[in-house]
């Protein structure tokens, strides 16, 4: 914009994150803030009313999938609400006179409702300015917001063995090192294991026979942490089920 204008714009632009604790108790957090950089005091002691579009076809977020390969989904009306509320698939920001930055924030009533195999987002496009100041040009006006829910444990994992596991019924078979794990918030002090090298991108244990490997059909791992906050493991369990299917 030019010298002397008052500019408004998304911060950050184009992609944020929030990350809630996986508790079932109420949460609040800033998904993104709009701000209104104004050039002189008497800029900002005037009004400005933003409008923001919520993408509520997708098509914004779709493309943004393609381009990024990510996998993200809406965040279900059902599991969230934003303030100031959305009406009409629009947010309304009403700047008074002083103010230059306005968040909006994500309610979360309880994130144990959430799937967490899936990864939500919440997409808009600052749409509209009126009364002082205009959208900015020099940056997106469009942002995705991830909401997700993970406890401190949730990451990526290099796993190596001191001692390679042996199968006990076919002793050829030994576990294959190193491999990633990414661990996946379950809950609030259970993550499971996802397998992501060897690429198989689900809960498997990686097996190696010679020089070829693969991996066990119904076997991974859910861990359980402390509820304390230790990192100690406290207990194992089986997402393929305890036992699983195939025994």
């Amino acid at each position: 914009g030019a010298a002397g204008t008052t500019l408004v714009k998304f911060t950050p632009s184009e992609f944020s994150m929030v990350a809630l604790n996986p508790v079932s108790t109420p949460q609040s957090m800033a998904l993104v803030t709009v701000r209104r950089d104004c050039p002189t005091a008497a800029a900002l002691n005037k009004t400005t009313t933003v409008i923001l579009d919520f993408d509520a076809d997708t098509s914004i977020l779709n493309a943004y999938n393609d381009d990024n390969e990510t996998e993200f989904i809406p965040l279900p009306t059902s599991l969230h609400t934003t303030t100031p509320a959305l009406v009409s698939n629009k947010i309304t920001l009403e700047f008074a006179a002083g103010e230059f930055a306005k968040p909006i924030m994500v309610n979360i009533p309880n994130a144990f409702n959430f799937d967490f195999s899936k990864q939500y987002a919440l997409t808009y496009t600052l749409s509209s300015v009126t009364g002082e100041g205009v959208i900015s040009e020099n940056v997106p006006t469009v942002v995705v917001c991830q909401v997700l829910a993970k406890n401190k444990y949730d990451g990526k994992y290099e796993i190596t063995a001191l001692s390679p596991m042996v199968d006990v019924v076919a002793p050829t078979l030994t576990g294959y090192y190193p491999f990633i794990f990414e661990l996946e918030t379950t809950g609030e002090h259970t993550v499971a294991c996802l397998l992501t090298d060897p690429g198989y991108y689900t809960y498997y244990h990686p097996i190696t026979s010679g020089a070829s490997y693969s991996a066990y059909g119904a076997f991974g791992l859910e861990l359980e942490f402390d509820h304390a906050g230790t990192g100690e493991i406290i207990a194992v369990y089986n997402p393929w089920g305890n036992p699983p299917s195939n025994t």
